[in-house]
């Protein structure tokens, strides 16, 4: 999951996702970013976001 001010710097993770084995989530900025990955309290920390073939 990312989170990061700059639109560009998101972009660009973005960009190597391929490179990676794993799928990004964009969440926007760190203030609204990081409020959703907080453990407790956030919503994204409890999900099961694994996908098995």
């Amino acid at each position: 999951m990312l989170s990061k001010e700059e639109r560009r710097g998101r972009q660009a993770l973005r960009g190597h996702e391929s490179c990676w084995s794993f799928a990004t989530v964009d969440l926007g900025g760190l203030a609204s970013g990081g409020r959703l990955q907080q453990f407790p309290g956030g919503p994204l920390p409890t999900l099961n976001l694994l996908k098995l073939d």
